[in-house]
């Protein structure tokens, strides 16, 4: 439980990030097609996120099963490749996620 409420922390930092930083660019994100829009991003950045804490998300089968990861150099990657490669992601979103709360303190 408490790592669904640390999964679900996240998520909300980070939607808030990126709404803000969508907003900067002068984007509408009042609108009513940007928020169904962004619901879907959010919610894949949930699953994305989920995952990482060994949590089910709906989209998991989605992705599961309609999306694969190929590295030009050898083919199909691996379960565990595909998994070092969103535990890289993961490590530099809470990286930037850091250094922008870092920079918002000061």
């Amino acid at each position: 439980k408490a790592d669904l409420k640390m999964a679900d922390a996240m998520v909300d930092d980070l939607a808030g990030i990126i709404a803000t930083e969508l907003d900067n660019f002068d984007l509408d994100v009042q609108s009513k097609d940007f928020a169904k829009d962004f619901i879907v991003v959010v919610d894949a950045l949930k699953a994305a996120i989920y995952r990482q804490f060994g949590l089910e998300h709906h989209f998991h089968k989605f992705t599961d099963k309609n999306i694969s990861i190929v590295d030009a150099d050898f083919g199909t990657l691996s379960k565990e490749q595909i998994q070092d490669k969103l535990d890289e992601v993961m490590a530099d979103l809470l990286a930037t996620k850091e250094k922008l709360d870092s920079e918002n303190e000061e």
